[in-house]
């Protein structure tokens, strides 16, 4: 853990107790893998990685900073938590895997002594009692308790509120997705990291491009090309894995073509996709078109270029958020295309497997924008008779005013 990271987790969990605090919270319980790695630092990727496993790993955060925080997950994972948080009370409850030492499992058991017996899954029951005496020892078993309650599986819900029915489960999502909004320095260093990572593929695929190449074949590329760069330079140790949306042609919409769609000369191709470093994702998007474009298609992306612009510009520390929005949908109706309609103009990114999380680029937004703020400015168009179009950049918000992320042309790059 470096410096600057250990700095970053303390400020993390000292806006994260004032917050509580601020609401009369006694304490938060960390619930889905983001905020479970946003509150430790600790990446569960046995357990944090699926769904069925969702409230696997759980992570208590008390509101009195003189009472400590604990983490509970599954036992095979427990030494290499203790070993990677600041977190001194680390429980591991029993799964179907064997993780006792060499010498215990070499020796007979002892006379009379049954063989210990393994789930073939896990219980549900051995994690709520340690959570329950956890809640006991802080004495917070009728406190007021914060938790990822619109993200959380009902059977999760409906054992917290068994295991503690005196205290009140208050849902904490929104909260934690604007505590996240303001980025710490280590983790915008993982978001341009991903960036450049992202970019290196798109540059791949850009070059790659000739008559006949269908979505599957650029997908493949990305892909490979991501891990060539990954493995290439020490810059990337944490990277993680990597998603992609392409688009060739006409008729394609959104991405996902399964039709084996070969590209032809004049057609455009669009990506979307990211990469996750240090568990951080990027969201970047760029339009190429194989040979000459339409002269409409080459208007319409100038004027999603331009939309996306005006957007950046209003990215300014104390600025409604909305505005942003706003200055988008109105470039968009007065220069030519009264009727592009879109809920949102982009999002701020981070922990989530999706990447686009809250605060949006949208008309109803109420927040102000902060210095710290990483938010993916996107103006895409997913229509099937030009074929997609997209630019997203990621933009970091400064004192002086937004300073982008990606570096890569912005325009309607043609690849002849």
């Amino acid at each position: 853990m470096t410096f600057d990271e250990a700095t970053g987790r303390k400020r993390i969990l000292e806006r994260t107790r004032m917050q509580m605090q601020a609401e009369g919270l006694d304490a938060y319980l960390a619930y889905t893998p983001s905020n479970n790695h946003y509150c430790t630092g600790f990446v569960s990727w046995f357990v944090g990685e699926h769904w069925r496993f969702h409230g696997g790993q759980l992570t208590l955060i008390p509101a009195d900073p003189d009472v400590p925080a604990a983490l509970i997950l599954p036992e095979a994972e427990a030494p290499l938590a203790r070993r990677s948080t600041r977190i001194d009370d680390v429980r591991g409850y029993g799964m179907w895997i064997e993780t006792r030492e060499h010498d215990v499992i070499a020796t007979p058991p002892s006379p009379g002594v049954a063989p210990l017996e393994r789930t073939s899954w896990w219980e549900p029951e051995e994690q709520d009692a340690i959570l329950r005496d956890v809640l006991g020892e802080r004495g917070l078993l009728g406190g007021r308790i914060g938790t990822d309650l619109s993200f959380a599986m009902l059977d999760s819900a409906e054992r917290f509120r068994r295991l503690a029915p005196t205290a009140r489960w208050i849902d904490w999502s929104a909260a934690m997705f604007e505590l996240r909004a303001v980025k710490q320095p280590f983790e915008i260093d993982r978001l341009a990291r991903a960036v450049e990572l992202q970019e290196s593929a798109f540059e791949v695929v850009r070059d790659s491009l000739e008559e006949g190449i269908t979505a599957s074949d650029i997908r493949n590329l990305y892909s490979r090309a991501i891990l060539d760069a990954a493995g290439a330079s020490h810059r990337y140790p944490d990277f993680a894995d990597s998603w992609i949306l392409v688009s060739v042609g006409s008729d394609d919409g959104i991405g996902g073509d399964e039709s084996g769609r070969k590209l032809a000369k004049g057609e455009l191709v669009t990506l979307d996709g990211g990469v996750r470093v240090g568990g951080y994702k990027s969201d970047g998007g760029r339009t190429f078109a194989f040979g000459q474009p339409p002269d409409v298609a080459r208007r319409f992306h100038e004027t999603l270029l331009a939309a996306n612009d005006l957007a950046c510009a209003e990215l300014v520390p104390g600025r409604p958020i909305a505005r942003a929005f706003h200055a988008a949908e109105q470039h968009m109706h007065t220069n030519g295309y009264p009727q592009y309609c879109r809920g949102q103009y982009g999002h701020s990114i981070g922990l989530e497997q999706f990447p686009e999380e809250p605060p949006y680029i949208s008309r109803d937004e109420t927040r102000e924008v902060e210095t710290g703020m990483v938010l993916a400015v996107e103006t895409p168009y997913y229509g099937t008779d030009l074929g997609a179009m997209t630019i997203e950049d990621m933009i970091l918000v400064t004192d002086d005013g937004p300073e982008p992320m990606h570096r890569a042309p912005r325009g309607l790059v043609v690849v002849d």
